[in-house]
């Protein structure tokens, strides 16, 4: 009669105490999507490629400014409401076409990428429904990468310079959670300017990804 009374008394409390361990643990994950380039028009006379042109007077320049994005994600969830995540995204390789206004030649050609590692707090939520929502803010450590072909005097020059810089990183998610494992989510990512004016050229980037999240 005791052991009977004991075990019904403790089992509210052990399902209570397993809940509680799912709303902590690590999860890892992986998306796909595109990333966005803005831009900073002043910056294509002051680039290493600008410079090596000389006079921007008679180049135009047009710019795409979308790439293929992905990025590979892990972190720990504290509590249902609070977490910690790192992530290394990649955003693909955009084109810069310098072109002679006159004769509508190409006179250089930039593939510009950027790759970023964030480290951010989240504050999250997991609704009874499955759905899950989720902010982000951090820092992120970005590289820009410039890889141009220019054609001068005949010949023809190339170079990949780097710059690196450190931004404010910010984030939103929100997805659903169609096992107690695994998860299907849209992901915003904002990593700020990256790039400089005086080699690569800056641009702000943002992605938006489909990622789909595994919960240990």
């Amino acid at each position: 009669m005791c052991s009977a009374l004991l075990l019904s008394a403790t089992l509210p409390v052990l399902a209570q105490d397993r809940e509680g361990l799912r709303d902590q643990g690590w999860y890892v994950g992986y998306g796909l999507g595109a990333g966005q380039y803005g831009f900073r028009a002043g910056d294509f006379s002051k680039s290493a490629v600008g410079r090596l042109l000389g006079s921007a007077g008679d180049t135009g320049v047009s710019a795409s400014e979308s790439g293929g994005a992905s990025k590979l994600y892990g972190g720990y969830n504290l509590n249902r409401l609070f977490g910690i995540e790192a992530a290394l995204a990649t955003v693909g390789a955009t084109e810069i076409a310098y072109r002679n206004t006159a004769t509508g030649k190409n006179r250089a050609k930039t593939d510009y990428s950027v790759s970023a590692l964030t480290l951010a707090g989240v504050a999250r939520h997991e609704f009874d429904s499955g759905f899950v929502v989720m902010g982000k803010a951090g820092v992120a450590f970005t590289a820009a990468l410039s890889d141009y072909v220019i054609a001068q005097d005949g010949t023809l020059r190339t170079d990949d310079p780097v710059s690196g810089e450190t931004n404010f990183y910010w984030g939103l998610s929100g997805g659903y959670k169609f096992t107690p494992r695994w998860a299907l989510m849209l992901d915003y990512d904002n990593f700020g300017t990256a790039g400089d004016a005086k080699q690569t050229g800056r641009a702000k980037v943002q992605t938006l990804m489909a990622s789909v999240q595994y919960r240990f």
